[in-house]
């Protein structure tokens, strides 16, 4: 799997590793913020800011560390680096392991396994983390069809798509999949062979729940929750056509995610 990542001409033609020029101009505090901003430090930004109040063995011990950094993470056995928005946080590159690329796709087998007669429909951007299950997802035992996103009749090919292909998983944010029940509303052949479908990347409308639960379509629901820094997801609820809802929850860990309340702020973390 890794190897197939790495040498992949597809994923090596769009993504161009991140350099930095330095010639005799420039200063250690140069130095010093290029390479932090390449987003591979764990050092607080509070860390590498007013450079010039700090001394010169403070910002040689900085610079020393950042390398470093850079440094161990070659031994990490790292298969890619997925950039965050900065949506909740400051942005950073998030450097992902074969351990944690094995966590979310054996994850993602257990829930929403693959097999022989399985289709994934390759339709999420790939820098948008999400894009990493349907990557992956098919070599357990499955195929791929992928999407022009980029294509002005995006929305009039999928049709298509799903009949001709008999697409069995998809994977969406949730806007994108209400828009498209909307307007298959009437067609109750159209996710005949839809198996599975996991949102995640927006809170979850409860109009998908809705138009779900009045349809006759049999494929199985989830809301799927986690940051970047988790690798895909963190947490997963399955929706039920029982069920009513005031909201739609987050569901609880996956195997391997440890998480802890801080218990003077509620806030919630994550690993």
């Amino acid at each position: 799997l890794k190897h197939s990542l790495i040498n992949s001409t597809t994923i090596r033609a769009e993504y161009v590793p991140p350099i930095i020029t330095l010639d005799y101009r420039c200063s250690i505090e140069d130095l010093i913020i290029r390479i932090y901003g390449l987003g591979y430090s764990q050092m607080e930004h509070s860390e590498v800011t007013a450079l010039l109040t700090k001394t010169i063995e403070e910002k040689i011990n900085i610079a020393t560390k950042l390398l470093k950094e850079i440094e161990d993470s070659e031994t990490q056995d790292i298969v890619y680096i997925m950039h965050t928005s900065g949506s909740t946080g400051k942005p950073k590159g998030v450097k992902v392991t074969v351990n944690n690329l094995n966590y979310i796709t054996e994850n993602v087998q257990r829930i929403t396994p693959c097999d022989e007669d399985s289709t994934l429909l390759f339709m999420t951007p790939y820098t948008f983390d999400v894009s990493i299950t349907e990557i992956c997802g098919w070599v357990y035992n499955g195929g791929a069809v992928c999407r022009d996103l980029n294509s002005n009749t995006w929305f009039d090919d999928i049709r298509e798509v799903l009949y001709k292909y008999n697409i069995t998983h998809v994977a969406a944010c949730p806007s994108v999949f209400l828009t498209m029940m909307n307007i298959y509303s009437n067609e109750i052949n159209i996710f005949n062979n839809l198996k599975f479908v996991v949102l995640a990347g927006e809170r979850f409308s409860l109009n998908i729940h809705k138009v779900w639960k009045e349809s006759n379509w049999s494929f199985r629901l989830f809301n799927a929750y986690g940051p970047t820094e988790t690798t895909v997801y963190c947490t997963l609820y399955e929706l039920s056509k029982e069920s009513s809802y005031d909201e739609i929850p987050i569901g609880t860990p996956l195997q391997g995610v440890e998480y802890i309340i801080d218990e003077n702020t509620s806030e919630l973390l994550v690993s």
